[in-house]
């Protein structure tokens, strides 16, 4: 029970913010394709369950964003969503 709670828990976050704590740590962030903004919590839910498609799949939804220019997995374009890397935004340390 704590881990569906736990990954409905990321999930919103998400959408409410555009990251979860993963996503942090990663410096990723999921918006909207159109939008460029988070997705809100109800997408960020849907989402989340779209990742059963790359899962039914045979793991070809997770390897799509090898080929993709958007680097999109299948989840990502069924929701229409953007995973956006925000490490290139940083300054290099010492600046």
């Amino acid at each position: 029970m704590a881990a569906v709670v736990w990954t409905v828990l990321m999930a919103a976050m998400t959408g409410a913010e555009g990251q979860s704590l993963g996503k942090r740590l990663a410096l990723v962030k999921v918006l909207g394709e159109d939008s460029a903004e988070p997705i809100g919590v109800r997408r960020g839910l849907l989402r989340w369950l779209a990742h059963l498609a790359d899962f039914a799949s045979c793991f070809v939804g997770w390897l799509l964003p090898l080929g993709d220019p958007k680097r999109q997995t299948l989840a990502d374009k069924i929701m229409r969503t953007i995973a956006v890397d925000l490490s290139e935004r940083r300054p290099p340390p010492g600046c």
